[in-house]
């Protein structure tokens, strides 16, 4: 079944993505990244599904579809092969050129269908993988595995990059590629100040995106005349959600100025952008949690800002110095320090001649090397040396 993949109508190849979950909507940026593929296909291969209607895409070949007993003979199979039939049966149905799993635990769990398809095995690396995982029971030599097995891994930037480098992975195995996003989706807007100045901050409910910190350094600001939006969500069957909004919640019980932070829940991607408008300043306090997860890369949070000419406060944290050009576009302090957060606001604050500045250069940035349409045709140009 190795070799070279087969090339369907138009020149269209199909490559599998080995996903858990078919798709959180904290993982959004796997659906932009695939849709705009040309040349490659996705066949989704994944356990269960969520969010169909968020992210509509065929096809997407998941066991928990399947009636009872169907689950219960694939269950069995995967516990004596390793692997669902059913996804080995999608990947000889459509002529799959190769298997990109995203996630490392995941690309740990793809081996035995990697090694029964003998197709190039890619897998991508996106921060908790790296930070975290390895620090639990056996996954040092799980990865061990992996890094001698798969083809490729993928990484977010720089920093990312040589953590799986130091957890044992050939150098010459490993290589950057920006996630992105769609500046022409994304108005540009020139902040101005008003009246009421709104600072940001949006992402999962979870300790690594600092927003209990981030509470805080709102909190000390001497400007009177601000708001703190919280775009967010918490899953309530996720021990690191559950943590990070209680966090969050009692940084906001403790606050002074209730009255002016805005707690805005989850949002759908329109209404995220025109919260977004709205805006004028971004926050992202990102920092490495106590059970050492970390962003990897950066939150896809920040390129969104950017892209629609907001300038940001963030940390010096993972790959965010990639994204964010401290001085040119944003900001950048030292993480968990809610003191240098407030400096940083305030300075951002008061300097609003900075902010047209800081915005425009943000979204050239994000529409040279953060942009997903060219990114995912460099993702393309990486799987044809093995496709």
């Amino acid at each position: 079944m190795g070799g070279k993949g087969y090339t369907g109508e138009k020149g269209i190849k199909y490559a599998a993505h080995l996903v858990y979950r078919y798709l959180p909507v904290t993982e959004n940026w796997i659906y932009s990244m695939v849709s705009r593929m040309k040349r490659y296909h996705g066949v989704f291969l994944a356990t269960r599904t969520e969010n169909l209607d968020k992210f509509p895409w065929d096809p997407v070949v998941a066991v928990r579809e399947k009636s009872l007993p169907y689950q219960v003979i694939e269950k069995l199979h995967k516990e004596w092969f390793g692997y669902f039939r059913l996804h080995l049966q999608a990947i000889e149905k459509y002529r799959v050129s190769l298997i990109h799993a995203h996630f490392g635990t995941r690309g740990y769990y793809g081996l035995p269908l990697a090694r029964k398809s003998q197709l190039p095995y890619l897998v991508t690396f996106y921060g908790y993988d790296v930070s975290a995982v390895p620090r639990k029971r056996g996954w040092r030599e799980r990865y061990r595995i992996l890094f001698d097995e798969a083809t490729l891994f993928l990484t977010e930037g720089p920093h990312l990059k040589n953590c799986l480098i130091e957890l044992g992975c050939p150098e010459e195995k490993v290589v950057v590629h920006h996630l992105g996003v769609d500046p022409e989706k994304i108005p540009f807007k020139e902040r101005k100040p008003e009246k009421t100045i709104r600072i940001l901050m949006a992402g999962g409910f979870v300790e690594k995106k600092g927003m209990h910190l981030g509470i805080r350094a709102f909190d000390r600001l001497k400007e009177k005349n601000t708001e703190l939006w919280v775009v967010g969500w918490y899953r309530k069957d996720e021990p690191r959600h559950i943590r990070g909004a209680s966090l969050i919640f009692s940084a906001f019980k403790e606050a002074k100025k209730k009255d002016k932070i805005k707690f805005l829940g989850y949002l759908s991607y329109q209404e995220y952008m025109r919260v977004l408008e709205k805006c004028h300043i971004l926050l992202a306090p990102s920092l490495t949690a106590s059970d050492g997860d970390t962003e990897g890369g950066a939150p896809v949070v920040l390129l969104d800002a950017m892209a629609s000419g907001m300038p940001v406060v963030s940390t010096l944290h993972a790959d965010i110095p990639e994204v964010v050009v401290d001085g040119e576009t944003g900001f950048l302090v030292p993480e968990k320090d809610v003191d240098a957060l407030v400096e940083a606001l305030e300075k951002m604050i008061n300097a609003p001649s900075l902010w047209k500045k800081m915005g425009k250069k943000g979204r050239q940035r994000i529409e040279k090397e953060f942009n997903v349409n060219i990114q995912a045709e460099r993702l393309e140009r990486i799987y044809d040396r093995y496709a």
